[in-house]
């Protein structure tokens, strides 16, 4: 008797055709609805776009007075990081005008390595006739013809520390002090945006301050 009871129970099917058919439905229905709201968060973030600022060094965070500057940008601006990837210096540059771009997209980030990639780095020496041993780790800014270079060591001011013993003799150590990357970048990005300069005046010997 229990063998003909187990043999029934196990013959009947553990769906019926119309629970298969719901379980396939809500399957369906539960696929497009997923897909719908992909799409409704692509179009709304297309449409809407908004970004974060995760910037690993606080000092690459731009102020309020260049994200004003970007906002006056309506030409295009190139932007030739001619560096040295492998320099310590080179990140926070990176980084840094990074955040311009993203800022407006009309600033254009072209990064050229001259010890890793010859053939651009010629390009770029004919471009700014770059021939002298020192034209290396440059960030140059260019406008409709107006040009900005920028030496990398106007970026950054060291601190020297020491002596440290080594282990055979005395060295010193150089430590970051302060990246002026920001006031360097607005500084050339406002050259080579303004189409005309200016010139300001001030007269002397009627008991002014001196310059």
């Amino acid at each position: 008797m229990d063998k003909d009871m187990d043999k029934q129970a196990s013959s009947k099917p553990s769906f019926s055709s119309g629970q298969r058919w719901t379980i396939f439905i809500s399957v369906v229905l539960s696929t497009l609805f997923v897909a719908a709201i992909l799409l409704m968060l692509n179009y709304l973030a297309s449409r809407y776009p908004r970004r974060f600022v995760w910037a690993s060094a606080p000092q690459n965070r731009l102020s309020l007075q260049t994200i004003a500057l970007l906002k006056t940008v309506t030409n295009k601006v190139a932007v030739t990081v001619y560096y040295d990837k492998s320099d310590s210096l080179y990140p926070l540059v990176d980084e840094l005008l990074q955040e311009y771009h993203f800022a407006n997209s009309k600033i254009m980030l072209d990064r050229v390595d001259y010890l890793t990639d010859a053939t651009r780095a010629q390009k770029v020496k004919a471009a700014y006739k770059l021939n002298s041993n020192e034209d290396k780790n440059l960030v140059v800014f260019e406008c409709e013809g107006r040009r900005k270079t920028i030496p990398g060591a106007m970026l950054a001011n060291y601190k020297m520390e020491g002596p440290f013993f080594n282990g055979v003799t005395n060295e010193f150590v150089r430590h970051l002090q302060t990246f002026n990357g920001e006031m360097c970048f607005s500084g050339a990005l406002l050259s080579v945006t303004t189409p005309k300069s200016s010139r300001a005046y001030f007269l002397e010997g009627h008991g002014e301050h001196p310059l």
